[in-house]
């Protein structure tokens, strides 16, 4: 029993001793340096299982680091208050969908990380503030070719990489599947997924099924092209409404509404007018109908951001716009002249109020013509055979099922011609053993994302924000969760968007020992129960990156 005794107090010593020499470790460490609890704000399970599993793995991956790390989901419309509008969170959980525009590097490296949009109402959720990066992400905007251009996009997605302000862990497979036995020809935009207007414009009968029919989880939320901030409502109204340019499969701006454009200089450019297109309502579409459009797109919210640079539309001739902006812009053709919706005035001109008009009608100009719609039941779209680029069916149908289970057994049993719902990989594989179906997977040019609140500690620190980044299991999600229908992140912009993707960035790793490397290199410490403490002031070697020059948000900030 003596023997026994000795043997414990032996190796409780030697522990102790083992423990002590340990760097960054102590055993009595100050309360109030003691990292306090830190939130994920996501997903609840049944908005999205896939998301929620991965919130769970990462809070489990950090509370390994010693931070009281717990998982916060949150009802979907509450969870975008609390990040967008009130940013009450400490990190956040965001599946960025592969809306076109977003192909155009401005809008993920510019518009979401400047310091003039990371007050409280303004779209850089994180809050990160760094008036370097702010002149980097302004050069590429007025970079004199796009070599020069993509030398700075290259260099930002390195800053990016560097400092980790948010964390963009995942790319993911996207499937659509639809039935290759009554439609062929069928074409995809890239990263697009089950959203994409060119699938449901090129696909092309085989036999006397001559309308494309499509079932979704649930009804769209808006008919309003002023309105409509969704995927899924920007998707449909691509097919009733025209814009100048329209990105097309090869994630390019091509002319569209538009037959020719010339860039006067740096800020002006002049766009010509196709002659002969009407409205849906027999009306013809003038050039005081487009310039009115611009005007009034700035009762969009959604639209505004990319709107704050034009300074004026001028008519200057029988055919031809004149643009002229405030500022140099490389987006411009992207963001703006691809994005806003060419409105009949005789019908907008009297709405004052867009958030109030329902829009049942949709007449606009497009390919696709409003037929009918039973709420929360379907949408019919016909053919516009007028149009200077008619679709290669007889129209459009969308059929609502309130659920992926029951979109999935509607296609298998041939009452509807494609999905348009995110398919999960069981249900892609039992798809896959129909021969008359074809499953399409292309990779998300969006992306899973981590953002991290800058605007509080311990985010403000770089070598915190990379030490947390290389404790997410992207492994482990991948392979388990999405069963291997993904690729990990490196770069900020999707290697799907070929040209601007930094190839030279390779995936961030998951690397606990280099996780708790970066905290001991900026001088945080552990107590001898594992938790996690800031930096001593006379060991503080924090890389503090970011500045907070807005107030304090007038609500109070508690945690659970």
């Amino acid at each position: 029993m003596k023997t026994l005794f000795r043997t414990v107090l032996l190796l409780v010593a030697v522990s102790v001793l083992i423990f002590a020499a340990l760097p960054g470790i102590a055993k009595d460490l100050p309360k109030e340096r003691l990292i306090g609890p830190i939130g994920l704000l996501g997903t609840t399970a049944d908005y999205s299982a896939q998301r929620y599993n991965m919130q769970r793995m990462i809070v489990t991956s950090w509370k390994k680091l010693g931070l009281d790390a717990y998982n916060d989901p949150t009802k979907y419309e509450a969870m975008i208050k609390r990040a967008f509008r009130s940013k009450q969170y400490d990190t956040y959980i965001i599946n960025w969908s592969p809306k076109l525009v977003r192909l155009e590097p401005n809008v993920f490296l510019r518009t979401m990380l400047t310091s003039e949009n990371a007050g409280w109402a303004g779209i850089n959720v994180s809050g990160y503030q760094n008036l370097a990066y702010d002149k980097l992400a302004d050069a590429q905007m007025v970079a004199p070719n796009v070599k020069d251009r993509k030398d700075i996009v290259d260099f930002i997605q390195e800053f990016l990489y560097e400092r980790q302000p948010h964390h963009a862990f995942i790319h993911h497979k996207i499937f659509r599947a639809y039935n290759q036995k009554n439609f062929k020809d069928v074409k995809l935009a890239p990263g697009t997924g089950p959203w994409s207007f060119w699938t449901d414009w090129s696909a092309t009968p085989t036999g006397k099924q001559r309308i494309f029919r499509v079932g979704g989880a649930s009804d769209f939320k808006t008919l309003s092209p002023i309105m409509a901030q969704l995927i899924t409502d920007q998707w449909l109204l691509q097919h009733t409404y025209d814009t100048l340019m329209r990105i097309d499969i090869n994630a390019k701006p091509k002319l569209w509404a538009a037959t020719r454009y010339k860039w006067l200089d740096e800020k002006t450019i002049d766009v010509t007018i196709r002659k002969g297109m009407k409205f849906h309502d027999g009306q013809p579409v003038t050039l005081e109908d487009i310039k009115f459009s611009f005007e009034y797109g700035r009762k969009s919210g959604y639209l505004l951001s990319f709107l704050e640079n034009l300074d004026s539309v001028k008519i200057v001739g029988d055919d031809t716009l004149r643009f002229k902006l405030k500022g140099p812009d490389a987006g411009f053709m992207f963001t703006v002249l691809s994005q806003v919706y060419i409105l009949p005035k005789h019908i907008w001109s009297k709405v004052e109020n867009p958030a109030t008009f329902a829009n049942e009608k949709m007449i606009g100009s497009g390919p696709f013509k409003f037929n009918y719609r039973r709420r929360d039941e379907e949408l019919s779209l016909k053919a516009n055979k007028e149009h200077f680029a008619p679709p290669k069916n007889d129209g459009y149908l969308y059929v609502v099922y309130g659920n992926v289970e029951a979109i999935v057994g509607a296609l298998e049993q041939g009452q509807i011609d494609a999905t348009a719902a995110l398919l999960e990989p069981p249900q892609v594989a039992r798809l896959e053993k129909s021969p008359d179906l074809k499953i399409v997977a292309p990779l998300s040019f969006g992306m899973y994302l981590l953002e991290y609140n800058t605007r509080i500690e311990p985010f403000n620190d770089v070598h915190f924000r990379r030490a947390i980044s290389y404790a997410v299991p992207v492994p482990q999600m991948i392979n388990q969760i999405m069963d291997g229908h993904a690729v990990p992140a490196g770069a900020m912009i999707s290697p799907e968007n070929k040209f601007w993707h930094n190839s030279q960035l390779p995936p961030w790793p998951y690397d606990m020992e280099k996780a708790k490397e970066e905290l001991r290199k900026a001088g945080y410490e552990w107590d001898d129960k594992g938790r996690l403490y800031y930096p001593a002031p006379e060991n503080d070697r924090r890389w503090i990156d970011t500045v907070d020059r807005y107030e304090k948000h007038p609500k109070t900030w508690s945690k659970k």
